[in-house]
């Protein structure tokens, strides 16, 4: 099976499902801090664990174990794609093709059906908020669920776009999530 994020992402077609009988996202500032810190120390590998999967054909997962790493990736990805998009309008060297990111871990560019799919009741605010990247209103913020996605996009943004972070250090973060 596949061994890293970037080959569990490798099909164009592949969609990962989180079925509505899951748990919603749960992950707080205290996971999202860590998964930083853990980025932050690694050297050449970084390891995010195992996954489980009911698979439907060739490009269906159901996510089984592991969606609150795996919707925390999706999360990263998306941050880094955006703060890197801003840095190279701004002028600055980014090394990665950010189309290849948002294709392969956010959404199908030709057909522009996202990758990840959350439980039902969270999943439009989802597609809004990281998918899409659109800021969602406040009365839209009805679940806990909801509420950690953004406060996680939220610690991310904060963390990406600090201007200690340079800009090699984002594309070496992202190398090594992508190859966790």
């Amino acid at each position: 099976m596949e061994s890293t994020i970037n080959k569990l992402f490798d099909s164009k077609n592949r969609k990962f499902i989180i079925p509505s009988y899951q748990r919603a996202y749960s992950w707080e500032e205290k996971q999202i801090s860590q998964f930083i810190e853990d980025i932050k120390s690694s050297k050449n590998q970084y390891y995010l664990g195992h996954f489980l999967f009911e698979t439907e054909g060739d490009n269906i997962r159901y996510v089984i174990d592991g969606q609150q790493r795996l919707t925390t990736c999706v999360i990263f990805f998306s941050v880094v794609k955006n703060e890197l998009k801003k840095r190279h309008s701004n002028g600055e060297v980014v090394e990665l093709n950010l189309d290849d990111i948002e294709d392969y871990y956010l959404k199908d560019l030709r057909k522009g059906t996202q990758k990840l799919s959350t439980v039902d009741y969270d999943n439009n605010f989802f597609l809004d908020e990281v998918i899409d990247g659109k800021e969602s209103h406040a009365h839209d913020l009805n679940t806990e669920s909801k509420r950690r996605i953004r406060a996680a996009k939220n610690i991310f943004e904060r963390e990406c776009s600090s201007e200690s972070v340079a800009t090699e250090t984002l594309m070496r973060w992202c190398r090594l999530v992508e190859n966790a």
